[in-house]
């Protein structure tokens, strides 16, 4: 009897140790919710743009949101569901938003005018 209740530990154990977290159906993938993620923060720049100049912000909120949610074939509320799993598991979420932060950056260094292509060419 003793032997069954020390595996029975080691099991619990080795599964506890695991850092392996399973999704589960219904939960949109990471790299699927990475990359809405990007271009909700895309639209979100956007947004933030018209509402500086003036724009009413809740007007186009909702347009840029639902064309993202659309392009993904998902919804609001798929979206905000998977999005309260990947905060019960934030290793998960910290590597989603390492990549969207990456991805970000790279998008902003293609779209920066290079040093050299602000010099003027003396003819």
């Amino acid at each position: 009897m003793k032997r069954f209740w020390v595996f029975i530990l080691l099991i619990l154990i080795i599964y506890s140790c695991s850092d392996k977290v399973s999704i589960p159906k219904g939960v949109i993938p990471p790299d699927k919710m990475t990359n809405i993620m990007i271009e909700l923060q895309i639209a979100d720049a956007a947004i933030s743009f018209r509402k500086n100049r003036g724009l009413d912000f809740e007007d186009y909120q909702s347009p840029y949101y639902q064309y993202v949610f659309n392009k993904y074939d998902v919804d609001a509320s798929l979206f905000k569901e998977s999005m309260a799993f990947y905060d019960k598991n934030p290793k998960i979420l910290e590597q989603m938003y390492q990549n969207v932060k990456d991805s970000l950056s790279l998008k902003i260094k293609e779209i920066e005018p290079t040093k050299d292509s602000l010099q003027i060419s003396p003819n």
